[in-house]
């Protein structure tokens, strides 16, 4: 996956430090009922991929601010390690000494490989949502990882998990927000 260099940020004219990044935004090409694997490299691009390089080049921007700054990663159940079925993966991600981001994205590409070679329904993958789930999964150990390393920092880090909320994904169905009133 191509680094987003800082330079690139730093060169964009933006001269006020950066204090929140809120990771949002997923997709997944399943609808409520479906566990197809068919766009695992656009989903594993967006859902992982596009959270850690935006956070890893405004890093040196979040390090600028004189107040403290904060990340947050929004994900989801689905991506809880108990879903992964086969040992070896969890025993990877689960190994907090050795956890790198070159781990994670080992885990990332050997998924990848299941998925080509038509065997990650044996290989222990999580069975529901597959793609998405791998995806969050990832993003939840880089999420340990990055507090692990900005701990000395002033910048925090945190991971939360939605509640079923109505969107495409769950066919309509959740929790539903309450208006704001004035």
């Amino acid at each position: 996956m191509t680094e987003i260099p800082s330079s690139a940020i730093s060169a964009s004219g933006y001269s006020i430090p950066v204090t929140e990044n809120v990771n949002n935004a997923a997709i997944s090409f399943n609808g409520i009922h479906e566990n197809t694997v068919k766009h695992a490299e656009v989903v594993l691009k967006t859902n992982f991929y596009g959270p850690k390089l935006l956070i890893e080049a405004l890093l040196p921007v979040f390090r600028c601010s004189t107040s403290k700054s904060r990340i947050l990663n929004l994900s989801s159940r689905l991506g809880l390690i108990n879903k992964v079925r086969n040992p070896k993966i969890r025993t990877i991600l689960e190994d907090e000494e050795n956890l790198t981001a070159e781990r994670i994205e080992g885990v990332l590409n050997l998924f990848t490989e299941h998925v080509n070679n038509g065997r990650w329904e044996s290989e222990g993958w999580p069975e529901t949502w597959t793609e998405y789930a791998v995806s969050k999964l990832a993003l939840n150990a880089y999420s340990r990882l990055l507090a692990k390393r900005l701990k000395d920092c002033n910048i925090g880090h945190n991971q939360a998990s939605r509640p079923d909320s109505r969107t495409v994904m769950t066919g309509g169905k959740g929790s539903q927000r309450r208006p704001c009133r004035r």
